[in-house]
C-alpha cells in the first residue's frame, strides 16, 4: 500500500484548490491502494524558526537526539511514498503557514543530508511531489512557487516534481467549473490515472 502525505495548506473549507486535490485522491484511490495521511497546516501550532530554536535544533542534530515531537512532521515527510501539496496562490506565493511548515520539515539528517562534497543525499522515500494550486488571476508561465518547490525537491532528492494550476478563476466572466474540470483532466492525464 502506497503511503501518501497530503499537505493541505488551504485555509478555506470551500477552497477550490482543496476541491482539485480531493478529486485527485478519488481518482488515485480507483487506480491503486493508498493510505492518505493529511496534514492540515493551517491548524498546526508550528512557529517560524528563530535564533533560539535554530540553536536548539543544531545541538540536537549534532547529538543525534531527534526524538522530540517537533521532528514528527519531518519524519512523516521523509517516510511518504508520494507527497501532494495543495495551497492557493496568494500574494505571488502561498499562505505563510506553509512556509513555516517547510522550515519545520527541513531537518538535516531527517529529510536531507549533504555529503562531504556538498551533494544532497537521499533521505526522503518519495520519488514524486505533486503541487496543486488555484489563482483568481493570471499565473505566469513559471511561478516563483514552482521554482521554490523544484529547489526543495532537489534538496530532498525527490526526482519528480509536478505542478498543476487552475488560474483566472475570478476574472469575470470566468467559467469556474469548466476551468476546474479542465485542470482535473490535466492532472488525471499527467498522472496517467485514466
Amino acid at each position: 500500500m502506497k503511503k501518501v502525505l497530503f499537505i493541505n495548506a488551504c485555509p478555506r473549507i470551500d477552497s477550490r484548490t482543496l476541491k482539485l486535490a480531493r478529486n485527485y485522491f478519488e481518482l488515485l484511490k480507483n487506480s491503486q491502494e493508498i493510505q492518505i495521511q493529511e496534514v492540515k497546516v493551517c491548524e498546526l501550532k508550528l512557529k517560524p524558526l528563530c535564533e533560539q530554536s535554530l540553536l536548539r535544533r543544531n545541538a540536537e542534530i549534532e547529538s543525534g537526539n531527534l526524538s522530540g515531537e517537533e521532528y514528527k512532521y519531518a519524519k512523516d515527510f521523509a517516510a511518504a511514498d508520494l507527497i501532494v501539496v495543495a495551497a492557493p496562490f496568494w500574494d505571488a506565493s502561498y499562505p505563510a503557514v506553509l512556509k513555516t511548515y517547510i522550515e519545520n520539515i527541513c531537518v538535516n539528517t531527517i529529510t536531507f543530508e549533504y555529503n562531504s562534497k556538498g551533494i544532497p543525499q537521499k533521505k526522503c522515500h518519495a520519488e514524486k511531489l505533486i503541487y496543486i494550486t488555484t489563482a483568481g488571476g493570471f499565473l505566469p508561465e513559471v511561478t516563483s512557487v514552482q521554482l521554490q518547490w523544484q529547489e526543495l525537491c532537489n534538496m530532498f532528492s525527490i526526482r519528480e516534481f509536478r505542478f498543476y494550476a487552475a488560474d483566472r478563476l475570478d476574472i469575470v466572466p470566468a467559467d469556474v467549473e469548466k476551468i476546474l474540470s479542465d485542470t482535473m483532466e490535466k492532472i488525471a492525464s499527467g498522472e496517467k490515472l485514466k
